[in-house]
């Protein structure tokens, strides 16, 4: 249990220094002096710039899905509470003598 949440901490504070690095490379090199077409630093400024959009719609993408299952399991939970038939049998009534 204890690997697992290292695991987690440690993907997060990965994810974490890619989107602070995407972030904050584009701000520093805004204002750079272009030598071309083969610019190294335009270059790094669009992967920088997709990497971004990537994470943000895969992040987009998670919170989405997360809140699909959160509810579906919240409904399912309601449904099985009560069940479909309401004779005896379905609610487990025990018929004594």
């Amino acid at each position: 249990m204890i690997h697992r949440k290292f695991v987690r901490l440690l993907f997060l504070a990965a994810f974490l220094v890619v989107v602070t690095a995407s972030a904050l490379l584009p701000a520093m090199m805004a204002h750079h002096h272009c030598s071309g077409d083969d610019c190294p630093v335009c270059f790094c400024l669009v992967v920088c710039t997709n990497t971004l959009r990537i994470l943000s719609l895969s992040l987009l993408a998670w919170v989405a899905s997360l809140i699909t299952l959160r509810t579906s399991a919240f409904f399912s939970a309601s449904q099985s509470i009560i069940p479909s038939r309401s004779d005896l049998v379905a609610l487990l009534v025990k018929l004594s003598r």
